[in-house]
Protein backbone atom coordinates (compact mmCIF):
# COMPACT_ATOMS: atom_id res chain seq x y z
CA UNK A 1 0.00 0.00 0.00
CA UNK A 2 1.17 3.46 -0.46
CA UNK A 3 1.71 5.89 1.60
CA UNK A 4 -1.27 8.42 2.77
CA UNK A 5 0.39 11.63 1.39
CA UNK A 6 0.17 9.57 -2.23
CA UNK A 7 -2.78 8.60 -1.93
CA UNK A 8 -4.46 12.28 -1.26
CA UNK A 9 -2.40 13.29 -4.32
CA UNK A 10 -4.47 10.43 -6.31
CA UNK A 11 -7.91 11.01 -4.67
CA UNK A 12 -7.17 14.86 -5.40
CA UNK A 13 -6.88 14.25 -8.91
CA UNK A 14 -9.75 12.17 -9.39
CA UNK A 15 -12.44 14.30 -7.33
CA UNK A 16 -13.53 16.51 -9.80
CA UNK A 17 -16.82 18.83 -9.01
CA UNK A 18 -18.02 20.72 -11.68
CA UNK A 19 -19.85 24.00 -10.67
CA UNK A 20 -23.05 25.00 -11.83
CA UNK A 21 -25.84 27.83 -11.59
CA UNK A 22 -29.77 27.72 -12.24
CA UNK A 23 -30.40 31.30 -13.91
CA UNK A 24 -34.40 31.70 -13.75
CA UNK A 25 -35.65 33.90 -17.03
CA UNK A 26 -38.95 35.66 -16.74
CA UNK A 27 -40.99 36.88 -19.67
CA UNK A 28 -44.68 36.75 -20.95
CA UNK A 29 -46.32 35.84 -23.81
CA UNK A 30 -49.43 36.10 -25.45
CA UNK A 31 -52.61 33.50 -25.19
CA UNK A 32 -56.21 32.88 -25.64
CA UNK A 33 -57.68 34.03 -22.59
CA UNK A 34 -61.23 34.15 -23.13
CA UNK A 35 -63.93 35.51 -25.97
CA UNK A 36 -66.34 38.49 -25.52
CA UNK A 37 -69.79 37.70 -27.11
CA UNK A 38 -71.24 41.34 -28.46
CA UNK A 39 -75.40 41.42 -28.82
CA UNK A 40 -76.63 44.38 -30.87
CA UNK A 41 -80.39 44.98 -29.71
CA UNK A 42 -82.68 47.46 -32.08
CA UNK A 43 -85.43 49.18 -29.69
CA UNK A 44 -88.15 50.89 -31.63
CA UNK A 45 -89.89 53.58 -29.89
CA UNK A 46 -92.97 55.34 -30.87
CA UNK A 47 -92.86 58.75 -30.97
CA UNK A 48 -96.12 61.43 -31.39
CA UNK A 49 -95.22 64.64 -32.75
CA UNK A 50 -97.83 67.67 -32.80
CA UNK A 51 -96.96 69.42 -36.88
CA UNK A 52 -98.69 73.03 -36.91
CA UNK A 53 -99.43 72.71 -40.99
CA UNK A 54 -101.32 75.57 -43.24
CA UNK A 55 -103.50 75.08 -45.92
CA UNK A 56 -105.32 77.58 -48.21
CA UNK A 57 -109.10 77.43 -48.67
CA UNK A 58 -110.80 79.92 -51.34
CA UNK A 59 -114.39 80.76 -50.50
CA UNK A 60 -116.37 82.00 -53.66
CA UNK A 61 -119.14 84.16 -53.08
CA UNK A 62 -121.24 85.45 -56.39
CA UNK A 63 -122.91 88.76 -56.34
CA UNK A 64 -125.13 89.82 -58.77
CA UNK A 65 -124.73 92.87 -60.71
CA UNK A 66 -127.82 94.59 -60.27
CA UNK A 67 -129.39 98.01 -61.24
CA UNK A 68 -127.04 100.93 -62.68
CA UNK A 69 -123.22 99.13 -62.40
CA UNK A 70 -124.48 96.68 -64.53
CA UNK A 71 -125.64 99.40 -66.66
CA UNK A 72 -122.49 100.85 -66.48
CA UNK A 73 -119.88 97.71 -67.39
CA UNK A 74 -121.73 96.91 -70.62
CA UNK A 75 -121.56 93.37 -70.27
CA UNK A 76 -123.85 91.15 -71.82
CA UNK A 77 -124.27 87.43 -71.65
CA UNK A 78 -122.36 86.89 -74.77
CA UNK A 79 -119.61 89.22 -73.81
CA UNK A 80 -119.17 86.75 -70.16
CA UNK A 81 -118.51 83.62 -72.45
CA UNK A 82 -117.86 80.02 -70.34
CA UNK A 83 -114.24 81.05 -69.60
CA UNK A 84 -112.60 78.89 -66.76
CA UNK A 85 -110.27 80.68 -64.25
CA UNK A 86 -107.82 78.40 -62.38
CA UNK A 87 -107.02 79.36 -59.02
CA UNK A 88 -103.88 77.46 -57.28
CA UNK A 89 -104.30 76.46 -53.66
CA UNK A 90 -101.57 75.21 -51.50
CA UNK A 91 -101.37 73.16 -47.97
CA UNK A 92 -98.52 71.82 -46.25
CA UNK A 93 -97.73 68.46 -45.41
CA UNK A 94 -96.03 66.91 -42.65
CA UNK A 95 -92.22 65.48 -44.12
CA UNK A 96 -90.39 62.81 -41.50
CA UNK A 97 -86.92 62.02 -41.94
CA UNK A 98 -85.12 59.28 -39.65
CA UNK A 99 -81.19 59.23 -39.16
CA UNK A 100 -78.97 57.20 -36.67
CA UNK A 101 -77.15 59.30 -34.31
CA UNK A 102 -74.09 57.44 -32.44
CA UNK A 103 -74.97 58.48 -28.70
CA UNK A 104 -71.77 57.13 -27.10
Amino acid sequence: MGSSAEERGVLQEDLRVQRSEEELRAGVREREAGQVNVKKSVRTEREVVRVPKRREEVDIERVAVAGEARQASGATEADIGEDEVVVQVFEEEVVVTKRVVLKE
